[in-house]
């Protein structure tokens, strides 16, 4: 009897604490908080004449300069952080050679918890090039972006994210600087084809306050129209928060029917950050002397010029 009473209150106990530890753990669960809408309506600047901050909310805006804002970006990556987990990857862009805008195009919708986050946003323009990213965590200072000759506007900020549905403005601003080379000349009949010679960094580590990395020369061929050398624009990789000019050697290569190299000529132009350079003049009836001018123009910001000699 004693024995069965001893097994009894053991049953008795274990079921009693089953039960407490199934309430306990019942309490402990945690309910994840519900998501709300959030807009992010990207504002830019237009590369045309003047500064924009039109708001980019339909496909019908325009900057200031009477530009449609598919006219001056064309695409948007927004990566939205808690910590140093990625909670949202975000993008938008379309190929404006060969498709249309998307609707409402700029704008970016998408449901979050609510919290503080931390936001980047990367936005393309004009150029030839691509944006690719590499190694995505804020944590790590080699975090970095390719996109050799496109246009680059970046934003970085915290925010904060309630209860409620929200919309919020990211300001981007152009982190790259501009060549423009136009030749005014006409092609002499022994020249075969041009070749610009472009020094510029492989990459972008946006959380450095300096490069690490060296220079890299990439070559272009110019395109020819009429018997002339088509108008041709190059964007330079983005400028470190602390650097705000940089010069550069820009070397002409002109050839023969015969690829045979007739004449190379170099010249060292300054860079500005949110600045076009343009080198204009003629070519090929100043071989043997300077008769190009520099000119930093005010496309995008204060005038500069310097007239080689």
């Amino acid at each position: 009897m004693y024995k069965f009473r001893f097994i009894s209150v053991l049953i008795l106990a274990s079921v009693l604490f089953g039960a407490c530890s199934s309430d306990d753990s019942t309490e402990t669960q945690t309910t994840e908080p519900a998501e709300v809408p959030v807009t992010f309506t990207v504002t830019t600047l237009t590369v045309d004449d003047h500064p924009m901050n039109t708001r980019a909310t339909t496909r019908a805006a325009s900057t200031t300069s009477g530009s449609n804002i598919e006219d001056v970006i064309n695409e948007i990556h927004i990566f939205i952080y808690s910590g140093y987990t990625l909670k949202k990857d975000l993008v938008s862009k379309f190929d404006p050679k060969n498709e249309t805008a998307p609707e409402d195009f700029g704008t970016l919708k998408v449901n979050i918890a609510p919290g503080d986050y931390k936001i980047y946003a990367f936005v393309g323009g004009k150029g030839t090039g691509t944006l690719e990213f590499q190694s995505m965590n804020p944590e790590h200072d080699n975090m970095n972006v390719y996109y050799n000759n496109k246009e680059l506007f970046y934003y970085n900020d915290m925010v904060t994210i309630e209860n409620k549905a929200s919309e919020h403005e990211i300001e981007v601003k152009r982190q790259c600087a501009a060549l423009r080379i136009n030749i005014s000349d006409e092609i002499p009949e022994n020249v075969g084809k041009v070749e610009y010679k472009i020094q510029d960094y492989p990459n972008w580590y946006f959380h450095r306050n300096n490069y690490t990395d060296s220079k890299t020369n990439y070559t272009f061929q110019a395109g020819v129209t009429n018997n002339k050398l088509d108008l041709f624009d190059y964007y330079f990789m983005s400028f470190p928060t602390v650097i705000s000019t940089e010069n550069r050697n820009i070397k002409f290569l002109i050839y023969d029917k015969t690829d045979n190299l007739l004449f190379e000529k170099t010249l060292e132009v300054t860079l500005e950050k949110n600045h076009r350079t343009v080198i204009s003049g003629n070519l090929f009836s100043t071989l043997t002397a300077d008769g190009l001018t520099i000119t930093v123009d005010d496309t995008w910001d204060d005038d500069i010029s310097v007239v080689l000699e």
